[in-house]
């Protein structure tokens, strides 16, 4: 929004007066400063950051709601041939009215006495990764169906919708999934998500209170924050459904009391922002013209079903980085016409998150790799595969090194005694997929790739492996398809086989859209933490296991990631 926006003055009997604190309403007295939640407004399990780009998969039209577990991710399962793994199948119609689905879990295998060093370092890494999930799954949650986009303006850059009241097969399924977190009190039977979530929201019995009284009484079932650009800088600012708007005239006041912002009160909604001059541009602004009315906003949110999802979430990154200070036009048209559009939904045992990044042609790639990462061991605790990696290192050295780094590649080289990027590139091949397994006392890790010079591949691991500290020899061997080196010559044979992960339950409710997937991690939480000797705390004991999976096609890219608890 250009620097002449006009800046129209409310009807102080609508509104509220202008504020200089950034803190929003719902935060802690007195001027304090703003923490986030569970203070932020609006009083939703935190506010999500809907312009992250994301890489991706291959588009799904249209995006089809899951067919629930029939017995949680424990069930068992028939076995299907290698290369012929399952695929959890999604139903074509709506979501059913309840999620009736759960599984006690896996049993607990014993603790380790010795070597737990490798386990230990997977167990710390998959821990960091899997609590950045929760928090996001926990901070995003509560959306639906997008019907605030018509109150925001145009122009705003990034726009997230969240749904405080979804119908009911999300509202159970997403109580049902963080009851699984028993520090985070969910209340199950509660009406809507914000009934349910009022304690773990608001763990100060005052701000609880203040919760209560001012905002719950006309709070609505809708709630969206958008980055508005305002006066050469991007302002956030909240929408939110009100059931009353004199009761939200009447509980905003009172809040006011206690804290700086601005609100206007409008026709069944209410926008908040920093000060009453952001509020009431925003309002305005969004009047004469508002986001639901660009074509392209509508079909990038239909392309990841927003609107059966509990969270809708799009960013225009194109335009978000010209706000940013520092950037530069290059960069700029690196990303041209970029943006990116989310949606999440639950069942009772899992969060699934669809992200898609539009605007951007998407490298060639090679054959997708599913059907090798499913033939992995079944003991397998972590694997990482990757489609066409030769080609993105060979990129990324080039990127690094026209980025004036060229010394601390050289002195890289140097420290591993290799040809930077060519020894890599032989190692990794065309096709990439890395496997950890063994046991406690033996943990065992190894490399099946599609590569030119198998021979070469094999110096390099073992040049790789002397420098990380691995003990013995990284044995090798040819399969039909590459070549494998492993840790052992028994663990090669092992990945040489043709393995049953893709048969086990865990792998099946953590991996969507393998068939298709040029890349792929996979985590079995459970087996790390019970072969590494760490258990997981008690808050976090739900955790089974995180997928993730990325495809491609012509300019839209797809990540789609699974958190699975039980």
């Amino acid at each position: 929004m250009s620097d002449d926006r006009p800046a129209d003055q409310p009807d102080p009997a609508d509104q509220g007066q202008p504020g200089a604190s950034p803190q929003p309403p719902g935060g802690p007295p007195g001027g304090a400063p703003y923490a986030g939640p569970p203070h932020a407004w609006p009083p939703t399990p935190g506010q999500p950051n809907p312009g992250q780009p994301y890489p991706g998969t291959q588009p799904v039209p249209p995006y089809q709601p899951y067919q629930p577990y029939q017995g949680g991710v424990d069930q068992p399962t028939a076995a299907y041939p290698p290369g012929q793994y399952y695929q959890q199948p999604y139903q074509t119609g709506p979501y059913p009215t309840e999620y009736l689905a759960g599984g006690p879990g896996f049993p607990g295998a014993a603790t380790p006495k010795r070597r737990r060093g490798l386990w230990i370092g997977i167990a710390a890494g998959s821990v960091v990764a899997i609590a950045g999930a929760s928090v996001a799954a926990y901070a995003l949650l509560s959306g639906g169906g997008t019907t605030l986009d018509k109150q925001v303006p145009a122009d705003v850059v990034a726009y997230a919708e969240v749904n405080l009241d979804p119908p009911a097969g999300q509202k159970v399924a997403a109580l049902r999934f963080l009851s699984h977190f028993p520090d985070l009190k969910v209340n199950e039977s509660a009406g809507d998500l914000v009934d349910g979530l009022l304690e773990p929201l608001f763990g100060n019995p005052d701000d609880r209170q203040r919760f209560v009284r001012n905002v719950r009484p006309w709070l609505g079932k809708h709630a969206a924050v958008a980055a508005d650009p305002q006066r050469g800088r991007i302002r956030p600012v909240f929408v939110v459904e009100a059931t009353d708007t004199g009761k939200a005239r009447d509980g905003l006041a009172r809040l006011k009391q206690d804290m700086s912002f601005g609100y206007v009160v409008g026709n069944k909604t209410v926008v908040v922002a920093e000060t009453q001059e952001i509020a009431q541009q925003a309002a305005t602004d969004a009047a004469a013209s508002s986001l639901s009315g660009s074509s392209t906003y509508r079909d990038d949110v239909k392309a990841v079903g927003g609107d059966e999802g509990v969270l809708t979430a799009w960013a225009d990154v194109e335009h978000g980085l010209r706000y940013v200070p520092g950037t530069g036009n290059a960069t700029i048209d690196l990303i041209k016409g970029a943006r990116v559009a989310a949606s999440l939904r639950f069942t009772d045992t899992t969060a699934d998150l669809l992200v898609k990044a539009f605007g951007q042609q998407q490298a060639a790639t090679r054959a997708p790799l599913g059907s090798r990462l499913a033939s992995l061991p079944d003991d397998t605790v972590a694997a990482l595969g990757a489609s066409g990696g030769d080609t993105l290192i060979t990129q990324a050295y080039e990127q690094l090194r026209q980025a004036g780094l060229q010394d601390v590649l050289d002195n890289l080289a140097n420290e591993l005694n290799l040809t930077l990027p060519d020894d890599i590139v032989t190692l990794v091949g065309s096709q990439t997929v890395m496997a950890v397994g063994g046991t406690p006392d033996t943990p065992a890790f190894g490399v099946i790739a599609k590569s030119d010079n198998p021979s070469r591949a094999a110096e390099v691991a073992q040049k790789l492996a002397d420098k990380l500290g691995a003990p013995g020899t990284i044995s090798s061997q040819q399969t039909s398809d590459g070549t494998v080196l492993a840790s052992s010559t028994e663990y090669a044979s092992k990945l040489a086989a043709a393995g049953e992960l893709g048969n086990t339950a865990r792998f099946q409710a953590a991996m969507p859209d393998l068939a298709s997937a040029r890349f792929a991690i996979y985590v079995d939480v459970g087996k790390v933490a019970e072969l590494s000797g760490t258990p997981l705390p008690a808050a976090a004991k739900a955790l089974q296991a995180v997928g993730l999976t990325v495809t491609t096609q012509g300019d839209t890219a797809t990540l789609h990631a699974r958190l699975v608890v039980g």
